[in-house]
């Protein structure tokens, strides 16, 4: 059994204590509060493991998840639902909590490379607009997501990829242009990754003795270098280089989460769109010790005054 299946199974680096929602990050927001309920409950094995990772990720996935909920609303309706594809987001929690509050304006497709996560998945039956294939991204096309559901067809208005690239290969232009594929022509890409650069080192530090060590033991945090991070380095680029490689791919690109090595890019070829579902974004949920910067950056497309976050 491999790392991520043992991880899935609860075998290995189990969390000695599980992450809590911490609703003062959501100051007050009712949105924010009932989906942090609905994805805590749906939790699965892996993200109990992913979600004592990495700081305040489970902050994050709800405020991606609120927003997502919020431009649904904005763009597409019951008739014409938003489509979203969940990446390798291993049990594809977000895409069952999606199920439940959105009550069909999205409906998700997730792939998982590992099989251990379709348990979690179904653990509480299947979810009646969300659907799960296990097997690599780079074998989805049409032919394979019309067995799941013709409303596939045109393809996605939002794919989200998290941390998968990284895990594989260093090719980004390679694996964002086999996805991109899939997506429609307005459509959002999403990349949240563990990127390399200046202060890589003290970032790591921060993540793992102020968060990881409230959750795991020191030899799980050990364990986890020795079989993930120092092997998957190989494989991360620098934000400079992310931004050059989306540019030649999309029009527009902005970054709006960051916890330390990890950030979140979203990309576009419809500007117009990228901007309303910024706009649907709440300030980010994370202290200021574990971000290297809380306010929204441009990176290729358009300007800073363009951008501004939902208020609270």
């Amino acid at each position: 059994m491999g790392y991520f299946s043992s991880i899935a199974s609860g075998l290995v680096d189990k969390p000695i204590n599980n992450v809590q929602p911490d609703d003062q990050l959501f100051h007050g927001n009712l949105d924010l509060i009932n989906f942090s309920k609905c994805h805590y409950r749906l939790q699965g094995t892996f993200d109990k493991h992913y979600w004592a990772s990495i700081p305040y990720t489970f902050e994050q996935e709800c405020r991606l998840g609120t927003s997502l909920l919020k431009y649904a609303l904005l763009n597409n309706n019951l008739d014409s639902p938003l489509t979203l594809w969940c990446l390798g987001m291993a049990e594809a929690t977000l895409a069952r909590s999606l199920s439940e509050l959105g009550l069909g304006i999205i409906v998700s497709f997730a792939n998982t490379g590992t099989p251990e996560n379709k348990a979690s998945f179904l653990a509480h039956g299947h979810p009646k607009h969300a659907h799960l294939y296990v097997g690599s991204y780079q074998k989805v096309n049409s032919d394979l997501l019309m067995e799941f559901s013709n409303i596939f067809l045109n393809g996605f208005d939002v794919i989200i990829e998290d941390t998968t690239f990284q895990m594989r290969e260093l090719d980004r232009f390679t694996q964002i242009k086999i996805v991109k594929e899939n997506l429609k022509n307005d459509g959002i890409l999403i990349l949240t990754e563990k990127f390399i650069g200046v202060g890589y080192d003290y970032w790591e530090g921060i993540k793992d003795n102020d968060f990881k060590s409230r959750y795991f033991s020191i030899e799980s945090i050990e364990n986890k270098h020795s079989n993930v991070l120092s092997k998957i380095i190989k494989n991360q680029v620098t934000i400079s280089e992310i931004s050059k490689i989306t540019s030649l791919l999309f029009s527009s690109g902005v970054i709006f989460w960051n916890s330390g090595n990890f950030y979140s890019v979203a990309v576009s070829n419809n500007k117009k769109k990228l901007i309303e579902f910024i706009a649907t974004l709440t300030p980010p949920c994370i202290p200021s010790h574990f971000t290297r910067n809380s306010v929204i950056t441009p990176l290729f497309g358009v300007a800073r005054n363009e951008l501004v976050y939902k208020n609270w």
